[in-house]
């Protein structure tokens, strides 16, 4: 006989597994789960006062302990070379899938998220989020079998009669991951059981062998006594009890009787329990493949398509009168859907009410006719300044109070924020003196001195952190231009340089290049825009023969990638007297550059260019101009993506009747601005202040307390800037000789225009 498993288990039944498996006998195929989930909704209860539940992530806790338990069991038996079912595999082998679907599990359910979804009041579910129970339903009638049709045709019969929150339907997939896991976890725990029901059959048998042995005349005797003790036959004990009987032989006939008699007391036969068994495992082969697979689909499966498929939220927003809302990004249609969220739990609406109040008041808007693009779309009413009044709508009357005060507070940071920071500064001076407890009145006032600069440190440093908590950061909404970059959002990459040498032109050209393979979109054009160096005369030797090299260098870049359109530029400048720095220099430098470039795509050529390499008519009707330094980079579709975030509505531009200053929206946008990995580590200065090396910053969200207090930036001369705007705003604003380069400094008399320009500047498009 074979060694059991449990060599020393007392002869009793081991005890089965408390949970049977998510099976139900009635499996769908996927052509019926649709009625299946109607009326699975017409029955269900749900209640919104369960809040604190926590029994479902306490009960994964357990049911994971448990399975990682019943593996080690298994994985023992296997180095002992125990005779297992074929799902031992499937356990063993995918084990790693299993532990990582936990971890994500932890992860992405925090408990603030899990206490919103709505509870079930019905028996089977009491207390467990609604979605949680469609899962552990939707999982029973397929065997753990999850594919995209299946979840199209139950959340579509669901939603039929009962529409899902936004919150519900993220959270399908972390639901049906713990159910999975659950599923496995009861399966695993039934192979164990039924491991355990083999090794005590093998006792069973050994002990009455053992003692037949001794005595055959007493095996009526020893018969009877083990029907005593034995209570219902589990099946698969019984069917390795028959194994076991079996391998005896000629002496088997009075063992196998009696166990044929004992089993017909139960109403079963031989045939019966091998049936039973063997169907059991097979069943249990399919559903462990199945929950494997099924983790497996959900890892990999693209869960922001499907639930924009299924969302009802995100099919009002699709109404948007503008048309914007179906060309935007996922991040941004998913803060929209944030944003109706927050409506719906504030006025107690629900969410698809919220969407079509959004969509009524722009097609309100709409019908007027004269209210702009920004009024004309849900995003004005649901992120914008709009938000009044679609909480006015949906509430029937004003905000509450203290909605109002913080508005008011955000409305007046300029001076609150020194205001906090002075009074804190304050306070931790006044701390401090009663700590130090000057003898004198010098001493005050050397104390005084003293703490001024640490205080006004500390002050500063603790009233950022609060802003940062208080208002945290928001990424831009941006159109995704899925099809390209359109002919009305023409846009222009210029490259700021020096033309000093053919090498260094050589190496522009290259670059520019490099910009173009990344960034290879229809109506998107580069251009090097050169100055010479500020020189004692106006043309220097061999300057007409570094110009030549340059104009052949495009020209052959522009041979190398022919199309209908002119890709690449080059705009250069001759230089003029400055009579201020008695030197002849480009035009007011990089500004003057950039200045005299807008003039030019708007048609005036009165300008210091001297040298135009491409079709200039083309670029008559450029929007927008993303403007590089020669050490900058321009990620892969980083082009796109500023040009879709100053397109958006809400980003637009909006210029006070004087047209002397941006009121609404953006003028300029900069990029969070990097050290590359290359430049990291050229010198002390660069290690410290690089920061993370190796990373895309475009799609960070970092916290600048200006922007996210103010709306407001520093412009350091790389982003993309609005056309119009530029030349409505500032040509001709500024006087000559003013003006460092590009940075505003030195012209406080101008401040208000460089205030305009900069209104909203945002590190983080």
């Amino acid at each position: 006989m074979k060694t059991s498993v449990v060599p020393n288990k007392p002869l009793r039944h081991a005890v089965k597994a408390s949970s049977p498996p998510i099976r139900d006998i009635i499996l769908l195929p996927a052509d019926q789960l649709e009625a299946f989930a109607q009326q699975l909704a017409r029955a269900q209860v749900i209640t919104q006062h369960l809040r604190h539940s926590h029994r479902l992530l306490a009960r994964l806790e357990m049911d994971y302990h448990a399975l990682k338990a019943a593996q080690r069991t298994i994985a023992g038996w296997v180095r002992n070379r125990v005779p297992l079912c074929r799902s031992v595999e499937w356990l063993l082998d995918n084990a790693y899938i299993i532990h990582g679907q936990v971890r994500d599990i932890r992860r992405n359910m925090p408990a603030g998220f899990y206490r919103e979804l709505p509870k079930l009041v019905t028996p089977e579910y009491y207390g467990y989020p609604r979605i949680y129970g469609l899962a552990s339903e939707l999982i029973a009638h397929t065997d753990s079998r999850l594919d995209e049709e299946r979840l199209l045709n139950f959340l579509r019969g669901y939603q039929a009669e009962t529409t899902l929150s936004s919150g519900e339907l993220w959270a399908l997939s972390i639901m049906a991951q713990i159910a999975l896991v659950q599923n496995l976890q009861r399966l695993t725990q039934e192979i164990v059981d039924g491991q355990q029901q083999r090794a005590l059959a093998e006792q069973w048998a050994n002990e009455m062998i053992a003692e037949t042995s001794k005595d055959p005349r007493q095996l009526d005797a020893i018969l009877a006594r083990h029907d005593q003790l034995l209570g219902p036959l589990d099946p698969v004990f019984a069917v390795h009890l028959l194994q076991c009987f079996l391998d005896l032989g000629s002496v088997a006939t009075q063992f196998l009787h009696w166990l044929d008699n004992r089993l017909a007391r139960q109403g079963m036969s031989f045939d019966d329990v091998t049936r039973i068994t063997h169907s059991q495992e097979e069943a249990n082969l399919v559903s462990v493949g199945n929950c494997i697979t099924s983790l497996r689909f959900i890892a990999d499966f693209d869960w922001a398509t499907f639930f924009e498929s299924v969302s009802r939220v995100e099919a009002v927003l699709r109404d948007d009168p503008a048309g914007t809302y179906a060309q935007m990004d996922f991040l941004t249609r998913d803060r929209y859907r944030h944003a109706v969220e927050t409506f719906a739990k504030s006025t107690t609406s629900v969410e698809t009410h919220v969407a079509r109040q959004a969509v009524a008041l722009a097609l309100e808007a709409q019908c007027r006719g004269d209210e702009p693009v920004k009024r004309r779309h849900v995003g004005y009413y649901l992120l914008d300044r709009g938000r009044e009044a679609l909480n006015a709508r949906l509430r029937g009357h004003a905000s509450s109070p203290f909605a109002r005060l913080g508005s008011a507070l955000l409305q007046h940071t300029q001076p609150l924020y020194p205001a906090a920071i002075l009074l804190l500064t304050t306070l931790i001076m006044v701390l401090m003196l009663l700590l130090a407890e000057p003898h004198s009145t010098m001493g005050y006032l050397v104390t005084l001195v003293l703490l001024l600069v640490p205080a006004s440190d500390i002050a500063i440093t603790v009233i950022g952190w609060m802003v940062m908590r208080v208002v945290p950061p928001h990424r831009l909404p941006k159109l995704e231009l899925t099809d390209g970059i359109p002919a009305s959002l023409r846009t222009v990459v210029v490259i700021h340089t020096m033309l000093t040498d053919d090498r260094r032109t050589q190496h522009l050209v290259d670059q520019m290049e490099v910009y173009y393979l990344a960034n290879q979109e229809a109506h998107l054009h580069f251009a090097l825009l050169g100055d010479f160096p500020d020189a004692s005369q106006q043309l220097l030797p061999q300057e007409s023969a570094n110009l030549e090299s340059a104009q052949r260098a495009v020209k052959a870049l522009n041979e190398k990638y022919p199309g209908d359109e002119t890709i690449f530029y080059l705009f250069q400048r001759q230089r003029l007297w400055n009579p201020v720095a008695g030197i002849w220099m480009g035009w007011e430098r990089k500004r003057g550059k950039l200045e005299e470039f807008n003039r030019l795509l708007r048609g005036n050529t009165e300008t210091s260019f001297i040298s135009i390499v491409g079709d200039l008519g083309m670029l008559q009707d450029v929007r927008f101009v993303i403007t590089l330094d020669e050490d900058t980079q321009l990620p892969r579709d980083a082009a796109k993506r500023l040009i879709g975030t100053l397109a958006h509505p809400l980003n637009h531009a909006q210029l006070n009747d004087a047209g002397t200053r941006v009121v609404e929206g953006y003028g300029v946008l900069q990029p969070r601005v990097a050290i590359g990995v290359t430049s990291a580590h050229r010198s002390l200065f660069a290690s410290i202040y690089a920061g993370q090396t190796g990373m895309d910053p475009y799609p960070t969200a970092v916290s600048d307390i200006y922007q996210d207090l103010f709306g407001e930036g520093i412009y350091m001369g790389k982003g993309i800037y609005d056309v119009d705007a530029f030349m409505t705003v500032l040509d001709h604003a500024l006087p000559e000789n003013a003006v460092l380069s590009h940075c505003p400094v030195g012209v406080s008399r101008h401040k208000d225009h460089f205030d305009a320009w900069l209104y909203g500047n945002d590190i983080r498009s």
